[in-house]
């Protein structure tokens, strides 16, 4: 097999078909409306669109294009993280007094204090 067509075993229809995370941005500039659309993963890989179903097609090729360079010259190919890879915990050190805080702000608020950090995380 060639570099072109498998790196590990993975060819470009493998990568392509793997759910990659589309960030979309409706754009506004001296042109007009357009649509701009990046792979998170994939870095430097972005288009754009006048409509999201242009956009969208648009990035498939720059997909294409970009995955097809990186197997061309043997570089790793970023594959999408997978949510269940995460157990949702994670241990942070706070001082004393926010700790405090944000015991007392829950207690407010009627909910448990990891209700209310993951609340106050979330905006």
């Amino acid at each position: 097999m060639s570099k072109l067509n498998s790196v590990d075993g993975k060819d470009l229809a493998y990568y392509m078909n793997l759910p990659y995370t589309f960030k979309l941005q409706e754009m506004t500039d001296e042109g007009g409306k357009f649509f701009f659309i990046k792979v998170s993963e994939l870095d430097g890989c972005m288009s754009d669109g006048k409509t999201t179903e242009e956009a969208m097609d648009n990035i498939k090729e720059a997909m294409k294009s970009w995955i097809e360079a990186a197997l061309e010259f043997g570089d790793k190919i970023p594959e999408p993280v997978n949510v269940d890879d995460y157990s949702g915990k994670f241990v942070v050190r706070i001082p004393k007094t926010l700790h405090h805080r944000l015991v007392h702000e829950a207690t407010l608020e009627g909910v448990s204090l990891n209700q209310y950090v993951a609340y106050k995380l979330s905006q």
